[in-house]
């Protein structure tokens, strides 16, 4: 269990890596939110990872082993943070905006592009519509699957862009509220939803 210490180092690390900084208030949000993750372990565990930067960026590792290359694998940038790995870097960006884009247009909510929505989950939540809120957290936590899976992989730009496409994402978000669906979740069944999505993908093509 993490001590509220632990917690507030966490908090403060997020804050050095990023040019906007997280209120307590949003910090406590962030570590509730983790309830609003599928009842699936691993995407709870992606989660809990990423709060509390489990995954360590090659420049931290760096420090300790001077032997382990500093660059981040996918882009061969020095000096990566969390932020970079996980959001901002050019193999990953177009994805993300991608995503949160069709899950802004699904929803009819405006799901902003930053950090600490992508990452902490921090985006505009109506009480009034919780089904869009928990429909965009499902979205999210699929987007931050697929990067998981092989953060520290230095793939070809070929096989990047074939990991990181909508189709992917679209095809393994619609198995999870699948699942979602049949542990019964949510008062309404989201993989209905779903259907937006994948009508989507198909006017793009």
């Amino acid at each position: 269990m993490h001590t509220a210490l632990e917690c507030n180092a966490q908090h403060a690390a997020w804050d050095r890596d990023a040019t906007t900084s997280v209120t307590d208030v949003q910090w406590k949000s962030a570590l509730s939110g983790l309830i609003n993750i599928p009842r699936n372990s691993r995407f709870r565990l992606i989660q809990f990872y990423i709060i509390h930067r489990a995954y360590l960026t090659p420049a931290r590792v760096n420090r300790y082993f001077a032997r382990q290359d500093a660059a981040y694998p996918r882009c061969s940038y020095m000096d990566a943070d969390m932020i970079h790995m996980l959001l901002s870097c050019t193999s990953l960006c177009c994805f993300l905006r991608v995503v949160v884009g069709c899950l802004s247009e699904c929803t009819s909510s405006a799901v902003p592009f930053t950090w600490e929505a992508c990452l902490l989950g921090l985006f505009p939540r109506d009480e009034r519509h919780r089904a869009a809120a928990r429909f965009t957290d499902l979205g999210l936590i699929t987007a931050k699957r697929l990067i998981t899976r092989r953060w520290k992989s230095a793939d070809p730009p070929a096989e990047q862009a074939r990991i990181y496409s909508f189709g992917v994402w679209a095809g393994v978000g619609g198995v999870t509220l699948k699942r979602e669906d049949a542990m019964g979740m949510c008062k309404y069944p989201l993989s209905d939803s779903w259907e937006e999505i994948l009508s989507y993908l198909r006017s793009m093509c």
